[in-house]
């Protein structure tokens, strides 16, 4: 289920703030999208007897639908009944007072749950930037890659597979303030291909995996045969 709530001034204990600032809605485990104002319709008259809220859904990922409102309330907060699994429900709400419904601020939020019926809206939703791999001497190789600075739902750590098989992990704090961030793996043959993967990850889950390959480099150099020296005058 999805639970809705706000803040603001008093006048706005509910959901949002529409007397007269843009405001916020908030879903419980969700995403929250900050509402806008279109910048000519000037702010609405508090009303007088009190406001209350009109919600809309959109189902199974789609668009929400503000022709149809599934509710109006005019309490501090309002719970759904139970979402559908593996997939993204929608929520948009807007203020109603004597005067009408205010359409000039929509405020929405989204709550994405995975095939097992958990919440997984907060998850890193961007991959990682970057990626190389780097054949290293003595079977080894070195994955290279960064991570977008600004993300709503930052990683809290990158998960890294080697040819399928999960090899470590990497905290996202040891690549602060820079971002760079690097694993080290071994056991490659010579002129084989491997596959490396790297996966953002949170408490809400997994984002998307971002792989790259490379081949291995286990046999140095061959030693030096000659060597010779001259001074230079």
């Amino acid at each position: 289920a999805i639970a809705l709530a706000g803040d603001g001034p008093p006048m706005a204990v509910g959901l949002i703030r529409p007397w007269p600032v843009p405001g916020r809605v908030r879903g419980r485990g969700g995403r929250a999208i900050v509402g806008q104002r279109l910048p000519s319709v000037p702010p609405p008259t508090p009303p007088v007897s009190g406001v209350g809220y009109t919600v809309y859904a959109g189902w199974n990922g789609s668009a929400i639908d503000y022709n149809t409102p599934i509710t109006v309330t005019t309490a501090a907060s309002w719970s759904s009944g139970p979402l559908a699994a593996g997939q993204a429900t929608s929520f948009g709400l807007r203020a109603i007072a004597l005067a009408g419904e205010e359409k000039n601020l929509d405020c929405a939020v989204t709550i994405e749950l995975d095939p097992y019926g958990r919440d997984i809206t907060a998850r890193p939703s961007s991959p990682v930037s970057g990626l190389r791999a780097v054949a290293l001497a003595g079977g080894k190789a070195r994955a290279e890659w960064t991570y977008p600075a600004g993300e709503a739902s930052p990683p809290t750590s990158f998960n890294v597979t080697f040819n399928g098989a999960a090899v470590g992990s990497v905290s996202a704090a040891s690549g602060m303030p820079y971002g760079g961030f690097s694993f080290d793996v071994a056991g490659l043959s010579d002129g084989l291909i491997y596959t490396l993967t790297v996966v953002p990850a949170n408490g809400w889950g997994s984002g998307p995996p971002t792989s790259v390959t490379v081949i291995g480099n286990a046999t140095g150099p061959a030693a030096v045969d000659g060597l010779s020296a001259a001074v230079i005058v």
